[in-house]
């Protein structure tokens, strides 16, 4: 059916397309083997967003087979809670393949949680993550996220999903 789908709307005149529930299928490489045909059905110029399940292994996978926007809970749970996520590894997109993809004993891909929420981070000048480059832990504090979970502020949420 999804087949039949990205067929039948490739050259409709809309501006992007939705792929929901992909992996819902409990056989992840089914999945991944359905989303790589859907793309070639799909033009890349316009964009894809995945709505739905998705993990941290199925979202990187996902990104490397041209689906640009996600609406995932996952990283949002963990902020509401005080948790930063980064990725213990350095992934590199290939054609339809993660390399150097950092995993652990049980198959999933390491990353860490930084919990901001906990006392004396109130004064921490210091980056979310020291390595990342990404705008929150190149422009913000631990400090200054601490202050922002502990009033309720918004933009907290919107800091740590990005």
């Amino acid at each position: 059916q999804r087949r039949a789908s990205g067929k039948g709307v490739k050259n409709q005149p809309v501006d992007g397309f939705l792929i929901d529930e992909l992996f819902e299928d409990p056989n992840f490489e089914e999945s991944v083997k359905l989303l790589e045909e859907l793309q070639q059905y799909l033009p890349s110029e316009k964009p894809k967003f995945m709505a739905g399940r998705g993990d941290l292994v199925e979202i990187l996978e996902s990104i490397s087979l041209g689906v640009d926007l996600f609406e995932i809970v996952h990283p949002f749970d963990l902020a509401e809670c005080g948790y930063a996520l980064h990725f213990n590894s350095n992934y590199q997109q290939t054609e339809h393949q993660l390399e150097e993809m950092k995993i652990d004993e049980t198959g999933n891909l390491e990353a860490e949680t930084i919990y901001l929420l906990k006392d004396g981070l109130k004064n921490d000048k210091s980056p979310l993550h020291p390595e990342c480059d990404c705008f929150t832990c190149k422009n913000y504090t631990k400090g200054y996220i601490n202050h922002l979970l502990l009033s309720n502020e918004m933009n907290a949420l919107i800091f740590l999903t990005m």
